[in-house]
């Protein structure tokens, strides 16, 4: 009667692990499924800042050349006025 009872709960330990194991590696699954969800989502982030960063970096270059325009247009106007800064 004792044996069969061990080997009753040897059994039901077994299925025990089997089920655990099984839930374990579907965490793992869904982790892992996460983990390349939020790589691919960074990645995707890296890309976007980079071209903000770039089309930042092209209206200041843009801005700095509309100041300078702005700069000569204003000194010919004051010299076309007689107000001589040359």
């Amino acid at each position: 009667h004792t044996l069969l009872y061990e080997f009753q709960e040897y059994v039901h330990s077994r299925e025990s692990k089997k089920t655990e194991l099984k839930l374990t590696a579907e965490k793992r699954h869904d982790l892992e499924k996460r983990l390349q969800h939020a790589q691919d989502e960074k990645e995707s982030l890296t890309s976007a800042l980079e071209e903000a960063s770039d089309r930042i970096h092209m209206l200041e270059r843009h801005a700095r050349e509309q100041e300078t325009k702005l700069e000569v247009i204003t000194q010919d106007i004051f010299y076309l006025f007689g107000i001589c800064t040359r």
